[in-house]
């Protein structure tokens, strides 16, 4: 195992000859770029021709042979760079991969290969690349792998001296592991990898102490005993066995390791790029194309932020929660809701009204004014929901409520609320009857549940009546990142520009039970993890403005100098698509670029979560894991701009891209 002196994601390149057996502590994505390769993982053989893809989870051993001239591209992933994810349960074996998933893998794969020669002192394009990988595999590398890879005494072995590196180990103790002899054990070592187990051993101690010796000031002593060395003597034998140098040495001056592919021929190099970067035209039939123009100075209507309507916070109850607040709070922040919606005023626990309760004089409404004080504390209006709770609410409990809120937050604010109307007609004309008694001409609201699937046959049939009537999209049914439903609210909002207002639920209580797993409905789990609804309307949340173009897939809108346009696909069209957002109109100068990718492979936690092998609780150090890396993909780049600009992307199905252009003088995001 050659000794590596960081844990970098990075790509290598083998041109020519037969590998030695070979272990590392890393992913290994093998991709053929040109020639014929054979894999050996044990006793089996997997041939690559060119376009062909191999997975090799961490510690396996393998050999590589070459059968033609050719070029073996290769992606080394460490095995704790991303300690959450369980790298033994991906597996991808194609023999030739032209797809289009391939097409996808080879950009990202000539993207970071072309940083890697340019990220000589800043390295943040390079892992922002090494992650776009890293979505890739864990979208499309999903399969177990055989059986007889999992089970090998060699590869358990290794994976065990990785974790247990400074411990005191036997030959003997580790056999036992593995239910066989030492001198078995030691046989398979030497025919697997042409050296001994100790030798392995004395490898991996040493990957630990380079990284315990360069990120320290301990003394070699210090570091030797924390590293399983037992001695400052054999760690430094070890370090002129392997480095040719001593420790302190290695300290002073750290060799710098320079990338397979930087000895390349300039016309080689040029030749595997046009390989990487060519389209598979075989393929090109699966890619629709769509152009759309959008003109930044033109005039159009003012864009309607029917995602902002209204958040369902639950019960006024539920509301008085600690947690339930903090979430609350920062969901507000991040999307800025106008109204927060809560229900539950004939709940026995708040004490407000029971059924059996009558007399108004009774009534009292300290945890309700609790509840309505810390909304408008978040800057937001209350949104009053009466008769949900099946219970037939006595007229004069109805008129004494409106008295309180009046004589608390004064007439001028309360008639600014919404009060919402039950579906049941006869209810919601008593209500309608005791508000106004109170409060004349109050903010009535009457909501009709619009689904998903009958949306334009729902709209069609919506009428005003008394009140104001208006179609409401449940944004919250939805599984804890279900992606496809959050690109259906996404086309919503394209679809009907305005026409249709969006109730997300704050939380589902369901996720209660098991604050990790997250199912059931709502924004946020329980312990407060964002879904993918969530992240969907932080991105609606950017469009705000002049509506200048909206269709059932986009939507586009200007705010000062800033220009947005938002794209969605469900799967239901199973196509990628390659769109082209030409902006013209726009003045010369120089312009920032953002865009935002979120779909089952960047910004979904679920994605990760499922690697991590849903857990049934997580810690708070997984939590927190999740939480940050579960965002959508964000890329920046700023470009000299002459009144036009065409920005062009592929997108899969249930995948939303956001493109944004600003003023490069100006901070927007």
């Amino acid at each position: 195992m050659p000794v590596q002196d960081g844990s970098n994601v990075r790509i290598t390149l083998l041109r020519e000859g037969t590998a030695a057996p070979d272990w590392q502590a890393e992913m290994i994505l093998f991709m053929v770029s040109s020639g014929r390769w054979t894999i050996h993982l044990g006793a089996t053989e997997y041939p690559l021709q060119p376009g062909g893809l191999l997975l090799v989870q961490p510690f396996r051993p393998h050999q590589v042979l070459q059968r033609a001239t050719g070029i073996l591209i290769a992606v080394h992933v460490p095995y704790d760079f991303l300690p959450f994810i369980d790298w033994d349960s991906m597996w991808c074996w194609t023999p030739s991969g032209d797809t289009v998933q391939y097409e996808e893998l080879r950009a990202l794969v000539a993207q970071m290969y072309q940083t890697a020669q340019r990220a000589q002192d800043n390295r943040a394009d390079e892992i922002r690349c090494a992650f776009q990988i890293i979505d890739w595999i864990l979208l499309h590398c999903r399969q177990e792998p055989p059986e007889r890879v999992r089970k090998d005494p060699v590869t358990h072995t290794l994976s065990y001296l990785y974790q247990h590196w400074n411990k005191k180990i036997t030959v003997a103790a580790l056999a036992a592991r593995e239910y066989i002899s030492s001198n078995y054990l030691s046989h398979l070592f030497q025919k697997r990898l042409g050296q001994s187990l100790t030798d392995c051993l004395q490898q991996i101690r040493l990957h630990h102490a380079i990284a315990h010796l360069l990120s320290s000031t301990e003394s070699v002593a210090v570091i030797a005993q924390a590293n399983g060395f037992g001695s400052e003597a054999r760690m430094i034998a070890a370090f002129k066995s392997l480095c040719r140098m001593t420790p302190g040495q290695y300290r002073s001056h750290p060799p710098v390791h320079h990338p397979d592919f930087q000895a390349l021929p300039a016309e080689e190099e040029a030749l595997l790029l046009q390989r990487l970067t060519s389209p598979l035209s075989k393929y090109e039939a699966h890619i629709q194309t769509r152009i759309l123009t959008v003109d930044a100075a033109a005039d159009g209507p003012p864009l309607q932020p029917v995602w902002k309507t209204a958040i369902d916070a639950g019960s006024i109850y539920t509301l008085l929660d600690a947690q339930v607040q903090q979430q609350l709070a920062e969901t507000q922040a991040r999307i800025g809701f106008l109204h927060v919606k809560i229900y539950g005023i004939t709940d026995g626990n708040l004490q407000i009204y029971a059924d059996w309760l009558h007399d108004a004089a009774l009534v009292q409404f300290t945890y309700l004014d609790m509840a309505l004080d810390f909304v408008r504390k978040l800057g937001c209006q209350p949104w009053l929901c009466f008769g949900e709770d099946h219970v037939a609410v006595p007229e004069a409990f109805i008129s004494r409520l409106v008295e309180h809120l009046i004589y608390r937050y004064g007439e001028q604010t309360v008639r600014r609320w919404p009060f919402a109307l039950p579906s049941q007609k006869d209810q919601a004309e008593r209500i309608k009857s005791a508000v106004c008694a109170v409060l004349p001409n109050a903010n009535l609201v009457q909501a009709r549940l619009v689904r998903l699937q009958s949306l334009e046959a729902d709209m069609a049939q919506l009428k005003t009546g008394a009140g104001r009537v208006i179609p409401v999209l449940r944004a919250d049914q939805t599984g804890w990142d279900a992606c496809a439903d959050a690109c259906k609210i996404a086309g919503v909002v394209c679809r009907t520009a305005g026409r249709v207002a969006l109730f997300p639920q704050l939380r589902d209580g369901a996720d209660s039970l098991n604050s990790g797993s997250g199912d059931g409905t709502g924004l946020l789990t329980a312990g407060g993890l964002p879904k993918a609804v969530w992240q969907v309307f932080g991105l609606l949340h950017r469009l705000n403005g002049t509506l200048l173009a909206q269709g059932d897939t986009y939507i586009a809108a200007r705010e000062g100098h800033t220009i947005r346009m938002l794209f969605c696909q469900t799967a239901a069209e199973s196509i990628q698509t390659r769109v082209s957002f030409i902006c013209t109109g726009l003045g010369r100068g120089r312009y920032r670029i953002r865009t935002f990718r979120l779909g089952p492979s960047c910004g979904c936690a679920s994605t990760l979560f499922q690697a991590m092998r849903a857990p049934e609780r997580l810690s708070q150090d997984e939590r927190q894991y999740l939480r940050r890396m579960a965002q959508p993909r964000y890329h920046v780049q700023e470009q000299t701009i002459s009144g036009q600009y065409q920005w062009t992307g592929l997108y899969r199905p249930d995948e939303i891209l956001l493109v944004e252009l600003s003023p490069a003088d100006m901070e927007v995001f």
